[in-house]
């Protein structure tokens, strides 16, 4: 009875499966980030650009990488790089005027945005906060000491200062934070012209506060 039955190939029932292809992710470098600039690129840039026999096309390109940056403000002072890149403004190649416009109105709106940007407030415990206002206190007293002006002092001005001596102590209320309060506060009290100065709504804190933090 063998002879009537038909042998086919035997199947398996079970699927093979084939392993996902796995895509290589490329990782990213440092110096891609707009934000990370390297000085010695900058500083060669800045001498092509500067050449005036150089070819627009090549222009263009030096453009492009610098839109693709935002270096921070002090490597703009350090470099110049600015003011190269506004020499193009009236290159005869309209393209690359029209891209060094571009490129410095970039920078402009990115320095703006940073020195505008509200400020993330920390969260301090209860002791920390206890001596934020104290500070607050005192550094109130010291404006109303000897007042030349009939205004006083404005709590959001008091506020904006002591924010910016807890952001240059490291956003701690340790002892670098009650020095410089403590420095500020009693200096205030008797020069009045300090007292101008911090009081100006347009002032650098940063820089005013400097040779207070020790």
């Amino acid at each position: 009875m063998d002879k009537f039955l038909v042998k086919t190939p035997r199947v398996s029932s079970v699927k093979k499966c084939r392993s996902p292809v796995k895509k290589k992710l490329k990782q990213a470098k440092l110096e891609s980030l707009k934000g990370v600039v390297v000085i010695e690129q900058i500083v060669a840039t800045k001498q092509i650009l500067k050449d005036t026999t150089q070819d627009a096309d090549v222009l263009l390109a030096r453009l492009t990488e610098l839109s693709n940056k935002l270096p921070a403000v002090e490597v703009l002072k350090t470099t110049r790089i600015g003011r190269t890149v506004k020499a193009l403004y009236k290159h005869d190649d309209a393209r690359v005027a029209a891209a060094a416009q571009r490129v410095v109105q970039q920078w402009t709106d990115h320095i703006k945005y940073i020195k505008t940007r509200p400020e993330l407030e920390v969260q301090v415990g209860a002791a920390a906060q206890a001596m934020r206002d104290k500070a607050k206190h005192f550094l109130t007293e010291a404006f109303r000491s000897q007042q030349i002006s009939t205004d006083p002092i404005s709590s959001e001005r008091v506020d904006a200062i002591e924010k910016a001596i807890f952001r240059l102590s490291n956003k701690r209320t340790g002892n670098i934070y009650r020095r410089t309060v403590r420095s500020l506060s009693t200096k205030m009290k008797y020069d009045s012209s300090l007292r101008q100065l911090f009081s100006a709504n347009d002032a650098d804190l940063t820089v005013l506060l400097a040779p207070f933090v020790k």
